[in-house]
């Protein structure tokens, strides 16, 4: 404590690692409370993470890739040559390989976060938070970096001799080389808002609202000094929505209490495009969750619940890294519905 009305934290941590050596990271906060009802935040850090013992050792061994793609140097049309149907560049599935690399050194990051939080009321709460986190020698698995950028990538495709017949074009991929490296960089901001409000209690219970939620400002990724932002499509084997959120209204009266739940999550640029080569969009993702409980005693609960209340189908989705077509499984779920229940007793 500087004062009444000022906090400041200082940290430091000091890691060693006799297979990449030692760091150390400072971390320093702040918490201000000008008012009574108003809170600012502040913090400021490095970070550090050593590659896994898989990443470093693992037996290396020859496969072929997750996804189909396709050569951006070769699937082209230039000058007068046409080579957007040519099997060996369009559409290719080359041999990858893979295991780990004793070489790869630390990521190393920065971050920074400022925040605001106003409760007016005791039953009320608003929050706002921006944060940006800066992250080098990343290592980076995906394959799909490799065809996206296969300029800066070059040194790890091997590729046969250009053929004469197709001028300008370089021979086409033969294999990849995806042993983890600390070829990639991430630069990644967003704001965090939350709501908070109890209502006053009436003759029918009491009730809540809830609501969380993140607004991703941008997500670049790359290397060499070429970043592309990521930020709401599919890109280097994964999905960063533009917005999620998280919203729940609670209902309590005596022993009993129910919650319902909703998980958004906004659409996103596809994969691969439509037949006609414009966008594809994947469309947004929506599940609702109620559960509700009863107390029967101070030591005694019982609760039952349902998960995705109205059935929803993961919305479609034409990716190909993973061996699961149809939707994305990283972060839908195609269970369906689901009941569940559960009985705790409390010996306390």
């Amino acid at each position: 404590p500087v004062s009444r009305d000022l906090e400041l934290q200082l940290a430091l941590r000091h890691d060693n690692y006799n297979d990449v050596g030692s760091t150390t990271n400072p971390k320093v906060g702040l918490r201000w409370t000008p008012t009574r009802n108003t809170l600012v935040r502040a913090s400021y850090g490095t970070g550090f993470r050593a590659p896994a013992l898989s990443d470093l050792y693992t037996p290396v061994r020859l496969g072929q890739t997750n996804g189909i793609y396709n050569d951006l140097l070769g699937c082209i049309k230039k000058g007068t040559i046409d080579n957007t149907d040519n099997p060996d560049y369009c559409g290719i599935q080359p041999d990858k390989l893979r295991g780990g690399n004793p070489d790869l050194k630390p990521e190393k990051s920065k971050q920074f976060s400022l925040g605001l939080v106003f409760e007016p009321t005791r039953f009320a709460s608003v929050s706002l938070d921006y944060s940006r986190v800066e992250k080098r020698d990343v290592i980076t698995y995906s394959e799909g970096a490799f065809f996206e950028n296969p300029v800066f990538y070059s040194s790890f495709i091997t590729r046969v001799p250009a053929d004469p017949s197709l001028p300008g074009i370089p021979g086409y991929i033969e294999s990849i080389d995806a042993r983890p490296r600390n070829t990639a960089s991430l630069d990644t901001s967003g704001i965090d808002v939350g709501f908070d409000l109890k209502l006053p209690q009436t003759s029918i219970g009491r009730f809540g609202i809830g609501f969380s939620g993140t607004y991703v400002i941008e997500y670049k990724t790359g290397g060499g000094g070429s970043f592309v932002d990521g930020v709401g499509k599919f890109s280097n084997d994964q999905v960063v929505q533009r917005w999620r959120h998280l919203a729940t209204v609670n209902y309590d009266q005596g022993p009993w209490a129910a919650t319902l739940t909703q998980t958004f999550y906004l659409g996103y640029r596809d994969q691969n495009p439509l037949p006609n080569g414009q966008p594809r969009r994947v469309g947004s993702y929506e599940l609702w969750d109620l559960t509700g409980s009863w107390a029967a005693s101070k030591q005694l609960k019982f609760r039952l619940g349902v998960k995705n209340l109205f059935d929803r189908n993961p919305p479609v989705s034409n990716q190909i890294y993973s061996f699961l077509a149809g939707y994305d499984p990283n972060y839908t779920d195609p269970r369906g519905r689901l009941f569940f229940g559960s009985v705790s007793y409390s010996f306390k």
